[in-house]
């Protein structure tokens, strides 16, 4: 099935799907869990529910700053029927 959609669709350009209402994402420190700062090698970028998202910055390489991740805002709602069209047309 993947090798005969990954054919089927090789000439359609990869699309961004947008983010919902009450998602924001993150760059975490994988090893401990915590808010990745900016000297954190290894920070991977996760999404959370809002709210449910580490508050607290690893700190263990001496940066107490967090990475910024995007905007890091929550996007606003768009209805099914915008995101249709704005599939077909984009």
């Amino acid at each position: 099935f993947t090798s005969y959609t990954e054919k089927a669709l090789e000439a359609v350009p990869p699309k961004l799907f947008p983010m919902p209402s009450g998602v924001v994402s993150v760059y975490i420190d994988p090893t401990s869990g915590k808010l990745a700062a900016n000297s954190c090698a290894n920070k991977r970028l996760e999404t959370f529910v809002s709210g449910t998202q580490p508050t607290e910055v690893c700190g263990d390489h001496g940066d107490t700053a967090p990475a910024a991740a995007g905007d890091g805002a929550v996007h606003e709602e768009t209805s099914w029927w915008k995101q249709l069209k704005r599939w077909w047309t984009d």
